[in-house]
């Protein structure tokens, strides 16, 4: 991929965020209660999904993974939102940066990747993956 020419790929972009939708749900079961964590554990790794914030038409979700043996700048944090009117989830920031944009110039001054939107989307679907794989515990 030529990083100066990308051009996002929006239909390709929504099929990942469906996907990701369709991944939380069966995650998560109770999506309608404020503050109410889910815990999971693979190997040294904990994935934490908390709902943040409930509305008619969204979910907004903490997801953050911790190893005990990682420094605090590799821990992971996203917040993600879910559209339960289209079915889509997208990660609305990112380590604390927010408003990601579809496309970046590349070489810019944060060194986003021209793609960096699509590619923490697709990393939120790795992560449900591993959430799948992992051994749940109880609401929190």
């Amino acid at each position: 991929m030529d990083k100066r020419n990308y051009r996002p790929s929006i239909p390709r972009w929504l099929n990942l965020c469906e996907r990701n939708y369709v991944g939380l749900l069966t995650l998560l079961p109770e999506l309608d209660t404020e503050s109410l964590s889910y815990a999971f554990t693979a190997q040294k790794n904990q994935y934490i999904i908390t709902v943040s914030e409930c509305s008619r038409f969204t979910t907004t979700l903490t997801c953050t993974q911790t190893n005990l043996g990682l420094p605090n700048y590799l821990k992971v944090e996203m917040m993600v939102r879910l559209y339960h009117d289209v079915h889509v989830a997208e990660v609305l920031s990112w380590k604390k940066q927010s408003r990601l944009k579809a496309k970046y110039d590349y070489p810019n001054q944060q060194m986003h990747q021209p793609d960096e939107r699509e590619q923490s989307d697709r990393f939120l679907a790795e992560w449900i993956g591993f959430c799948h794989s992992a051994k749940a515990e109880l609401p929190q």
